[in-house]
């Protein structure tokens, strides 16, 4: 780290719209010397925005010397770094439907963190940010108290613009309250915000303020555009974009309801409600897991998903044995469940073109049951010893290895 002769070392990773924002920040504030680190194909803007903000300094009076870089060996020592760095949001998308895009992104940024800027304090921008900022501190090592996410205050900021606007106040005015994570959870507390001193709610009618608490509440923007829609004059005018966008909303509004409910039981301390979330959402995996079965053939692909699934759910609340026993549970699940499929895609195909050998019709088909009963039993088995043992990535290849056998 810096030494308390020299100025400190701020190094943010990710020289896009708000790496570029907060360095010039840093900068005009005098907080320290900046790095500006981008991966290689984007290191010219890097480097295009630090000369720029080191020549601003010329006119604007700050001294901070500012280093565009691709380099993490530019990083080290840094006194604090701050994580950008990742793929935005593409219409349509939530904050969580990016951990699959963005952790391989964090996970790269931990390694070279450990190794350069062991002592750094960390700020996590990225997003789905809970999900970062996790996977940030389990990847690394650090001590919890060095690794945040900055969030809240800008979910408080959102709520006190959409405030000040409506009620056409400055904002200095405006003193919201907002609880939850950076997400579907985020809630804005009513009763606790005020306007100068006046509760907001004594200067804005119910519908205006029901309307900005949608808007601060909602972050994902299909959600958005769809509670400011008018459904009834959209189905009038265009039948067919209704039924396609009414559709998607719905979706989401559901995922967003069982989300924020998800939450809730996993905060609540009721043994019971907290196993039923449990349950549920393992269950809710099994279908995302079918739907990348190609990828699960791979061990190292099936480490990064079972991963990816542990931040998740640590997101929601679970602890770390109940990742564990979703991750493990599911991805056997899974192949089971394929593998039974493929077999009695099999079975039929062959029965299919030996139906003609047989004098009774029945004979064919009894012998396919009674061995889809035996493959059904064994593939049982596997997956209730893996349940049992902890041991998914070497029942997973047993499974594989025994569907090869038969093919």
């Amino acid at each position: 780290m810096s030494t308390s002769k020299t100025r400190k070392k701020i190094s943010l990773i990710g020289a896009g719209n708000i790496g570029g924002e907060l360095a010039a920040l840093c900068a005009k504030k005098q907080l320290g010397d900046v790095v500006l680190f981008d991966i290689p194909s984007r290191v010219g803007v890097a480097k295009g925005k630090a000369l720029d903000l080191e020549q601003n300094s010329a006119i604007l009076g700050y001294d901070a010397k500012i280093t565009g870089t691709s380099d993490w060996a530019d990083c080290a020592g840094s006194d604090v770094l701050i994580i950008t760095a990742g793929i935005p949001r593409k219409p349509g998308q939530s904050r969580d439907d990016l951990v699959a895009t963005n952790l391989p992104i964090i996970r790269d940024v931990a390694d070279n963190a450990k190794k350069h800027c062991p002592e750094a304090f960390v700020i996590v921008i990225s997003n789905p940010l809970d999900a970062m900022v996790y996977e940030f501190m389990r990847r690394t090592g650090f001590d919890a108290k060095k690794v945040v996410g900055m969030a809240g205050v800008l979910d408080s900021a959102r709520f006190a613009l959409f405030l000040a606007r409506e009620a056409g106040v400055s904002i200095k005015d405006v003193r919201p309250m907002v609880l939850g994570g950076h997400g579907d959870d985020m809630v804005p507390i009513l009763s606790a915000c005020t306007i100068n001193g006046i509760p907001a709610s004594q200067l804005m009618g119910k519908d205006a303020l029901d309307a900005i608490i949608r808007d601060s509440e909602t972050v994902d923007p299909v959600l958005a555009e769809g509670a400011r829609t008018d459904w009834e004059k959209l189905a009038a005018e265009s039948p067919e974009a209704y039924a396609r966008q009414r559709a998607e909303f719905d979706r989401r509004l559901a995922r967003l309801g069982e989300a924020q409910a998800m939450r809730r039981a996993m905060a609540a301390k009721d043994d019971a409600l907290r196993a039923e979330a449990f349950d549920a959402f393992a269950a809710g995996q099994r279908q995302n897991l079918l739907r990348r079965m190609p990828e699960l053939g791979d061990p190292m692909k099936r480490k990064a998903v079972a991963a990816e699934l542990s931040a998740y759910a640590a997101t929601l609340g679970f602890t770390d044995t109940e990742q564990a026993r979703i991750v493990d549970h599911r991805l056997v699940q899974v192949f089971h469940d394929a593998m039974l499929h493929r077999r009695q895609l099999a079975a039929r195909d062959s029965l299919a073109g030996k139906r003609i050998k047989h004098s009774s019709p029945t004979q064919a088909p009894a012998a396919s049951r009674e061995e889809g009963v035996r493959r059904s039993a064994r593939l049982g088995a596997l997956k209730r010893n893996a349940i049992r043992s902890g041991r998914v990535d070497d029942v997973v290849d047993s499974i594989l290895a025994h569907l090869d056998e038969d093919q």
